[in-house]
C-alpha cells in the first residue's frame, strides 16, 4: 500500500493541495494536485471564514480526484502571519565530558521558556541556530564532539492556537481522521532553498504574495526572524485601477505586461483588452505607478529587518 502525504498550502489568492509519496532517488514525487480560490487572509485573520471550508474541501477533493487517492492525513502549511518566531539562549552542564548526540541536542529544547506564550500559541518547530562548547568551539553543528558544558541558541516557531484549532476542526469535518500536522511555510522554504553551507551565515527570504509579503531571516537550522505585512502584488493592481481608472481584470492584464527594466518614452504604450475594446496605456505612467508601490513594499521589508532584535547586519 502506498504511503501518501497531502500538503495544504494557504496562498494569498488560492488554497493548494498536493499529494505526494517518497521515492529513493529524488526524495518526493507529486502524484496529485488541486486548488481553489478563496478570499485569503489579512492581519492574522481569514477574510471569509464561512467560505473557507468550501475552498479547503474543493482543493482536497480536486487533489484526490487527480490521482484517485483518499486523503486521511494532512500537513498544513502555516502562513507567517499565524506564527511567531522566538530565540532563546540555553545551556546545560555535565558532570563529565559528554558526547553531543541528537538526544542531547533535543534535550536542550526542553530548557526553552515559552510560559508567556503557552496560552495563545503552540510550538511546531525547535531548531538550533548555533552552539558553543567549553573549549571555545563555536559552530552550527557540534554533533559527536565532547564537552562538559554546552551553550545553544534555539529558535522556536509557534502557531496561533486559534489557527490550529480552526483548521483541525475543518479538516476533521472533511474526513481527515489520521493525522494533522502544522509546518511553518517560511521554515519549509528555508530548509528547501538553503543548503548546509548557506546556513552557516544569515540569509533573507522574501515571499511577496497577492495580499501579503513575508520576511524571514535564516541561520543555522532555523529562523531568527519571521514577519509578515499586508502589502503584495494585489496592491500594485489596486493602484493601477485607482490612477488609470481601469477595471480589475484590465489592471491584472496590464501588470503582467509591465517591463520595468526598459527605458520608456512618452510615446510608449501598453495595450490591454477591455471587452471588445483595446486600450492604450501610457507606459511611463504605468511603470511609475508600479515602481512607487514596489518601493513602498521594499521600505516596509527594510523596516521589518531594522526592527529585529537580532543582529542581521551581515545577512547577504
Amino acid at each position: 500500500m502506498r504511503k501518501l502525504t497531502a500538503v495544504l498550502d494557504f496562498g494569498s489568492q488560492k488554497i493548494i493541495s498536493l499529494i505526494g509519496q517518497k521515492n529513493k532517488k529524488s526524495g518526493f514525487d507529486i502524484i496529485g494536485s488541486g486548488e481553489a480560490e478563496y478570499a485569503g487572509f489579512l492581519n492574522g485573520e481569514f477574510l471569509d471564514k464561512e467560505k473557507l471550508v468550501v475552498a479547503i474541501k474543493q482543493a482536497l477533493v480536486n487533489a484526490e480526484t487527480s490521482c484517485g487517492a483518499k486523503i486521511n492525513s494532512v500537513v498544513v502549511g502555516v502562513p507567517a502571519c499565524f506564527t511567531i518566531c522566538v530565540c532563546n539562549n540555553v545551556n546545560k552542564s555535565y558532570k563529565k565530558r559528554t558526547k553531543i548526540t541528537l538526544k542531547e541536542i533535543n534535550s536542550l529544547y526542553e530548557l526553552v521558556n515559552l510560559s508567556n506564550l503557552e496560552h495563545t500559541h503552540l510550538p511546531i518547530h525547535y531548531s538550533p541556530i548555533s552552539f558553543s562548547l567549553d573549549d571555545g568551539t563555536k559552530d552550527c553543528d557540534v554533533s559527536n564532539l565532547y564537552t562538559t558544558r554546552i551553550y545553544a541558541k534555539i529558535s522556536t516557531i509557534l502557531v496561533e492556537k486559534k489557527f490550529a484549532e480552526l483548521l483541525t476542526n475543518i479538516l476533521q469535518q472533511l474526513g481527515v481522521t489520521k493525522s494533522i500536522t502544522f509546518v511553518s511555510s517560511c521554515y519549509a522554504q528555508a530548509k528547501y532553498l538553503l543548503d548546509e553551507n548557506q546556513r552557516q551565515t544569515k540569509n533573507i527570504i522574501i515571499d511577496c504574495g497577492h495580499i501579503s509579503t513575508s520576511v524571514a531571516v535564516c541561520e543555522g537550522d532555523g529562523l531568527i526572524l519571521l514577519n509578515e505585512f499586508a502589502h503584495g502584488g494585489g496592491y500594485i493592481t489596486a493602484d493601477l485601477m485607482k490612477w488609470l481608472k481601469l477595471s480589475f481584470s484590465c489592471s491584472e492584464a496590464l501588470k503582467k505586461k509591465l517591463v520595468l527594466s526598459l527605458s520608456t518614452t512618452c510615446d510608449d504604450i501598453y495595450e490591454v483588452k477591455s471587452g471588445n475594446e483595446m486600450l492604450s496605456i501610457p507606459a511611463q505612467t504605468a511603470n511609475n505607478i508600479t515602481i512607487a508601490k514596489i518601493e513602498t513594499i521594499a521600505k516596509t521589508i527594510k523596516k521589518c529587518l531594522n526592527n529585529s532584535t537580532e543582529n542581521i547586519s551581515d545577512a547577504p
